[in-house]
């Protein structure tokens, strides 16, 4: 049965659904021709700050998305080892004392992505996971609402044990976050997504809610 409610479904969509694209959504992937030309992922967080700003700034896009988690700190610019020979063999050094705070705001890459995020209306993606081994890492937005205001009304949110969020500095300069948990049938295929998530008594959104 679970078969041929899938397959219905599926013929369901495929005969009314837009035979065009949404030309409103635009999505900017990170493919082998970006790898090529950029580098291997993970890029530099000032990369992915030059990008969020000529979305704003070049092409006047309404608002950006992200399914990327921003989890930890990024030390590709080298700051994390200057800070340390800062406090290590440098110590004391007043020359380069005073340049590593002349260069600090181009080199804290993560700064920077959170000045281009608060520049237009931002959207960071997290997710919630569910079993052993638990991981709890970054900062979650502000919850939507308590669970125990739709749970009395019979709706019970799957439970989640932990998160994998962005970092906190991020967090707090970009407009707001959604989970992008999905949940896939039987066959591999996503037909659904939920809308609430609850962790730790609060009810949390979805990308699509």
């Amino acid at each position: 049965m679970a078969k041929f409610d899938a397959a219905l479904y599926d013929l369901k969509l495929r005969i009314f659904r837009p035979q065009t694209v949404d030309e409103r959504v635009v999505i900017v992937d990170i493919d082998d021709k970006s790898l090529k030309e950029i580098g291997r992922w993970p890029w530099p967080r000032e990369q992915t700050a030059r990008l969020t700003r000529n979305l704003f700034e070049q092409y006047g896009v309404a608002a950006i998305g992200y399914d990327v988690v921003f989890s930890e700190p990024d030390q590709s610019s080298g700051l994390p080892v200057l800070e340390r020979m800062a406090q290590g063999p440098l110590a004391g050094d007043a020359g380069f004392a005073a340049s590593l705070a002349r260069i600090r705001p181009q080199l804290d890459y993560d700064a920077r992505l959170a000045e281009a995020l608060a520049s237009g209306p931002s959207i960071l993606g997290y997710y919630f996971n569910f079993t052993p081994p638990v991981e709890i890492s970054g900062q979650l937005p502000a919850a939507l609402f308590p669970c125990a205001e739709v749970t009395q009304h019979g709706v019970v949110p799957r439970h989640a044990a932990g998160y994998n969020a962005n970092l906190k500095r991020l967090q707090e300069r970009a407009g707001g976050a959604a989970f992008y948990n999905m949940e896939a049938d039987f066959d591999g295929v996503a037909r659904r997504m939920p809308v609430l998530m609850e962790y730790a008594g609060q009810c949390y959104g979805s990308l699509r809610s």
